[in-house]
């Protein structure tokens, strides 16, 4: 049976894999997030996290920007010092570069996915273990996994270029080692010192990771003191004690970035000063985002979930203790999911990729919400039944209603402009913050060279380069505001004799692109 199981889980990875690879196919463009990831983990200009061009000189597009997303040679010195100036820490960057380096970017900005892809193979490996070591069902673990491995916003979040997938490995195995701890299956020694090193792993991939870490050691933490065993509780205390002052040690500007960046200064903030309504408006929000993995059904699984809660507590009165250690494993998915779900709601930006972690233990607690109901009913059919139903309704739901915004296909229509217009023509882009440059970079690819002129320095353009066009394309950044894009644009008009009229090409991402004739 185990070997017709592993079977099938590899077809269920393998086939993940190609749908991926199918949507990446798809993927037009990126969030200016995913540019920065290539920038953070490549660049190579001290610690610049920023894309460094010489203003007033027109430039081949490919070389500005080539030498910010590829790295031409390994330097974990380029990845820290890059981290140290932006709000994240530098594992994933770390990953990012050296496998950048190993396969060649061989498909350009679209390789990160293929990172993302090899996280999320293993994630559905983990999906599978758990439910099996909760359940002892092969047909769970295995069905798990599958909803898990097609779920449009679990696959979509695959193909969004960040640390995100990462993370979620790491909280998926931190789950399953406090599951294999609880049932004896850990040696205590191998469980503290692999405790320890998950957590300094998933400090150094991204700090909401230790949201997650809290929930589980106040449980963990309670559960030894009610047991009373006060020296492994030491242990314990110790063990987390030397994770953090490690995390700190390998990058010290983790505390920095936590208490004065502004990400962290962001979070405190909120914290503080956000009111309860502020708070469930926000965790609505986010609930949402949640239903949108529950196939728009999240609230009637939690209903069904608590009355079979309650439907156990009153027909298996003599059963407590055959139930207390699954209730312990079970805690130890659902309340660090929960508490990172509320904390969260009170501390972060709405954005669905910062609950991409957790989205595997929302899988997970639907498969066991089906077998539930089939140990209830002393019924191994009714809940192969139940399980496929769900993942049936999940998966059809999800597909014929997620909407994949982490292909940016509009970016499609924006680069075929680019690419008719500058077959023969110039660009010029006049910005307000140069990183707003980096969701056109597939646009400004197209043109046979390009100029940056700084809104800080528009006296750039009065120079002789620029007063012999008889046609042009301008791209302006929208945050410089409309009537000083009129300004700009007039005035270039006026100091280009053969330019009579400009219009819009078409508006994307923070720019604006104007035809000029």
């Amino acid at each position: 049976m185990k070997k017709v199981s592993y079977m099938i889980l590899a077809s269920v990875m393998v086939l993940s894999a190609i749908v991926l690879i199918y949507l990446l196919a798809g993927k037009e463009g990126m969030h200016v997030d995913e540019y920065y990831t290539y920038g953070l983990a490549n660049h190579e200009e001290d610690g610049d996290i920023y894309i460094t061009t010489e203003c007033g000189v027109k430039l081949n597009p490919n070389d500005v920007f080539d030498r910010y997303f590829y790295a031409d040679s390994f330097s974990i010195r380029n990845v820290w010092l890059n981290q140290s100036y932006d709000v994240h820490p530098p594992l994933y960057y770390l990953i990012f570069h050296i496998f950048g380096l190993l396969t060649g970017n061989f498909l350009g900005l679209k390789t990160g996915v293929l990172l993302n892809i090899v996280f999320h193979l293993c994630n559905i490996g983990l999906v599978y273990v758990i439910i099996q070591k909760l359940t002892k069902r092969e047909y769970a673990a295995l069905l798990g996994a599958g909803i898990y491995a097609f779920l449009p916003p679990v696959l979509g979040k695959v193909l969004f270029i960040r640390m995100y997938v990462m993370v979620t490995m790491i909280v998926l195995l931190l789950t399953l080692l406090f599951i294999e701890r609880i049932s004896k299956g850990e040696d205590m020694r191998r469980f503290y010192l692999k405790l320890g090193i998950l957590s300094a792993v998933g400090a150094l991939t991204h700090y909401y990771f230790l949201l997650y870490l809290f929930a589980c050691c106040v449980i963990w933490g309670i559960r030894l003191l009610l047991m009373r065993k006060w020296k492994e509780t030491g242990i314990f205390v110790g063990t987390m004690a030397l994770s953090g002052l490690a995390s700190i040690a390998i990058f010290p500007y983790m505390l920095r970035h936590i208490f004065v960046g502004y990400r962290g200064e962001e979070a405190f903030s909120a914290a503080v000063h956000n009111s309860v309504s502020s708070w469930f408006k926000h965790g609505k929000d986010f609930w949402g985002m949640i239903d949108e993995v529950c196939g728009g059904m999240a609230i009637a699984f939690v209903v069904i979930a608590v009355c079979l809660a309650l439907l156990h507590l009153c027909y298996h009165q003599s059963d407590r203790a055959e139930y207390k250690e699954k209730a312990a494993q079970w805690i130890m998915v659902f309340v660090p999911c929960a508490f990172y779900f509320l904390a969260l709601s009170r501390f972060a930006p709405q954005y669905s990729r910062y609950l991409t972690p957790v989205f595997g233990s929302v899988v997970i607690l639907l498969t066991g919400l089906a077998v539930g109901i089939g140990q209830f009913l002393r019924n191994d059919r009714a809940a192969v039944a139940v399980g496929v139903m769900i993942a049936a309704l999940l998966i059809n739901n999800g597909w014929t209603t997620y909407t994949w915004p982490e292909q940016h296909k509009e970016a499609k229509d924006a680069v075929k402009t680019a690419r008719e217009y500058g077959v023969n023509h110039e660009c010029i882009y006049v910005f307000n913050r140069i990183w707003r440059s980096m969701p056109s970079y597939q646009e400004f690819i197209q043109y046979q060279n390009m100029s940056f002129i700084s809104e800080d320095n528009l006296e750039l353009l009065d120079q002789d380069q620029y007063e012999n066009y008889d046609s042009v394309v301008v791209y302006l950044d929208k945050a410089i505001g409309e009537d000083k894009i009129k300004e700009i644009m007039d005035h270039f008009i006026k100091m280009n004799p053969d330019l009579t009229e400009y219009s819009e090409l078409y508006e994307y991402s923070y720019n604006i692109a104007y035809y000029c004739s």
